[in-house]
């Protein structure tokens, strides 16, 4: 996904938006011998003991699991609220030629341009790997999550997500 071709801004900790240029690249990992006969099963769901909703979800680069997790080195799905054991839903698969790939992490790269006084004295003096807020504004969507700034005017995120509601709310800070 880009958003290049749009007006985009970029809001950190929301302080005033800044114009930004966004890209984003989502890696394949190659999962051929790895997924044998099964493949997600998109009517699967489950609400684990502490009532938390699981299901397979649907972005441009394929199926994921949006509220579990696996620790590095282990098998066992696990949600990402309560760390409750989940085994998602599989299904057999007809065999098929070549290779197998699913979406692997999604790295968004957000390059603001500085404007005097509109928040560029924060982002020059934030400290690198400092965690922020974010939030990317184009005229059709609004994407929020969290990123880590890896040089001046630089933040890397693999943790944005579309705002579900119509009207994003505009900026304010608490008094």
């Amino acid at each position: 996904m880009t958003l290049a071709k749009y007006p985009v801004t970029v809001s950190v900790n929301n302080l005033t938006p800044l114009p930004c240029e966004f890209s984003s690249t989502t890696e394949r990992i190659d999962v051929t011998s790895a997924i044998g006969t099964r493949e997600p099963d998109t009517q699967w769901s489950f609400v684990d003991g502490a009532g938390h909703y699981h299901a397979w979800a649907r972005r441009e680069a394929g199926l994921f699991l949006p509220t579990l997790y696996r620790r590095l080195g282990k098998r066992a799905w696990r949600c990402n609220v309560c760390d409750a054991k989940v085994a998602p839903g599989y299904t057999a698969r007809s065999a098929s030629s070549g290779r197998e790939y699913i979406p692997g992490l999604t790295e968004y790269r957000i390059r603001a341009k500085p404007l005097p006084a509109l928040g560029a004295a924060m982002l020059i003096s934030t400290p690198r790997s400092e965690r922020v807020s974010v939030r990317l504004i184009a005229p059709d969507v609004t994407m929020f999550g969290t990123g880590h700034v890896v040089e001046p005017f630089v933040i890397v995120s693999t943790d944005l997500h579309r705002c579900l509601i119509a009207a994003p709310p505009t900026l304010t800070t608490d008094s």
